[in-house]
């Protein structure tokens, strides 16, 4: 992750912004690394952005939630989701969580 941390910075010094295309792979990386600090805090900046991430990524990031016992946090993102994006399918993102809930018992 470290070599895309520092294309993104380019990016960004060189006047791009980040989409939400963009804001998925970050939190998907973070969390496929094992950062899942990292992932967080992209995951709350890309709501604070007005960017969603998209499933696969949310997936990565509640997997590894789960896997370190953090089971209130991955609700509250999803809370989280619904309330900053009312249109959602959010039965998508709940089974997401449902089925890694599964997994970790």
């Amino acid at each position: 992750m470290q070599k895309v941390e520092e294309l993104v910075g380019d990016m960004l010094r060189n006047g791009h912004v980040i989409d939400a295309s963009l804001y998925s792979f970050l939190v998907k990386g973070y969390g496929e690394d094992g950062n899942e600090e990292m992932a967080m805090r992209v995951f709350h900046e890309s709501i604070d952005m007005g960017y969603m991430i998209n499933l696969e990524s949310f997936s990565v990031i509640v997997k590894e939630l789960y896997g370190k016992g953090k089971l209130h946090e991955v609700e509250k993102l999803l809370e989280e989701l619904s309330r900053s994006f009312p249109v959602i399918n959010v039965d998508s993102y709940r089974r997401v969580l449902d089925e890694h809930l599964c997994e970790s018992i």
